[in-house]
């Protein structure tokens, strides 16, 4: 059996407040948490700890409900993630609601003593039936979201509970990167050798052949090979919205040319909007089932990309790694471009599909069918470009902490 060197745990806490209108996302936090937990504690020597009301709140008397949920809260947390989307939540003698409340609090810490608190404020932005919004909710939710920008907190966007898990990982393993940074190393007395482990990361030449970095290695080629495949299926997608295009101007053509003789126009237009419509019905039918894979496929990638992030910290600037995080780099910014390109393309056939004439409910259910196929493979995409950006971000800052020039994305 190897030795290992014994090591200190530290736990950051991280208060998630938000009212009852994001319980899936609360359960992507403790999903994303218990993620990471499997491999920080023993890599980088920390854990995460998720507080909120309901897992750290008990029955009391001797005030309102805020008041004594307030009270019961450890206060020293260290991380803060509100999250709101339709409203704030119930009001309180002291706030417009509980959980505005909670981060009035946050703030005036973290204003007091900015290297104790990081505030991680996330807005869904998904659309809702109107009838399950309250317009008096609305109003302290957008005032809300307005005033972050007079107090200087930076919040962020989201649709989906997916993007929200991946812009999580992401963002989670930049501030605690930060905050473990400010640690002082515990002296911990021990007889036992370093493992490989711990001889491989301090080395100077970095020597690959743990688990460990092999896995960081694995998860780059995979995540490459995860761009290059979403890259094929938008090429793909982009000659059939360009052979649709071509289709369409034809038809297009045909009909401004046809004779004018009502008897014989009425009859050559029919012909014209019916083949049309079979192009159009066509097209959906086959680029239905590419949107899904894309879809998969592109999440998944991005997941990986996560869990680079998530660990790649723990790495030194060895010959291997910094190929494999430069290359990774690289073919994400390929992505981000090929992903800017094709949301341009099928916006403009989306904008040209949207001023054709109802001409047969044939040819409008066909149209719309096209065009919703359209719209999900450009909100695919924008949530794809803005996680892109996230990882670029992050990315770069643990390429730059080893003096290395990372690949751009978005610039």
């Amino acid at each position: 059996m190897k030795d290992h060197m014994p090591r200190a745990v530290t736990t950051f806490r991280i208060f998630v407040a938000s009212p009852s209108d994001l319980e899936e996302e609360v359960g992507r936090v403790n999903d994303v948490v218990r993620e990471l937990n499997i491999t920080w504690p023993d890599q980088r020597g920390v854990a995460l700890e998720v507080m909120s009301w309901k897992t750290h709140a008990f029955p009391a008397a001797g005030g309102d409900p805020q008041q004594l949920i307030n009270q019961q809260i450890p206060p020293d947390y260290d991380i803060f993630l509100g999250m709101l989307w339709t409203k704030v939540g119930a009001e309180t003698p002291r706030s417009r609601s509980g959980t505005l409340e909670e981060f009035q609090i946050a703030y005036d810490r973290a204003s007091k003593h900015p290297e104790s608190l990081q505030l991680m404020i996330y807005f869904k932005t998904a659309p809702v039936q109107p009838d399950q919004i309250d317009p008096d909710q609305l109003k302290d939710l957008l005032q809300f979201r307005k005033s972050l920008t007079g107090l200087k907190v930076l919040y962020w966007t989201f649709e989906t509970p997916d993007e929200f898990a991946q812009l999580l990982r992401v963002h989670l393993s930049q501030h605690i990167n930060r905050l473990a940074q400010s640690l002082v190393p515990p002296t911990i007395s021990t007889t036992s050798s370093p493992s490989p482990r711990d001889w491989i990361l301090r080395s100077p030449v970095g020597v690959f052949d743990s688990p460990e970095a092999r896995e960081i290695l694995s998860l780059a080629d995979i995540s490459v090979a995860g761009c290059k495949r979403v890259g094929e299926i938008i090429d793909h997608f982009k000659a059939a919205v360009t052979a649709l295009g071509t289709k369409t101007e034809e038809s297009t053509r045909e009909m401004n040319m046809a004779t004018h003789d009502p008897k014989t126009r009425a009859a050559a237009l029919r012909r014209v909007v019916s083949r049309q419509a079979e192009v159009m019905t066509q097209f959906a039918s086959g680029m239905r089932p590419e949107i899904s894979f894309l879809d998969n496929t592109l999440t998944l990638t991005l997941d990986l990309f996560g869990q680079i992030i998530a660990i790649l910290p723990d790495f030194g600037p060895g010959p291997q790694v910094v190929a494999a995080t430069e290359n990774a780099l690289k073919v994400a910014s390929q992505l981000y471009g090929a992903i800017l390109q094709a949301v341009d393309a099928v916006r403009q056939l989306d904008s040209s599909f949207a001023g054709l004439p109802s001409l047969s409910p044939e040819f409008v259910r066909a149209r719309n069918d096209v065009r919703s196929l359209l719209r999900s493979f450009i909100d695919i995409h924008q949530r794809g470009l803005n996680i892109l950006r996230e990882i670029e971000h992050v990315g770069a800052s643990i390429v730059a902490s080893w003096n290395v020039g990372p690949t751009g994305i978005g610039e």
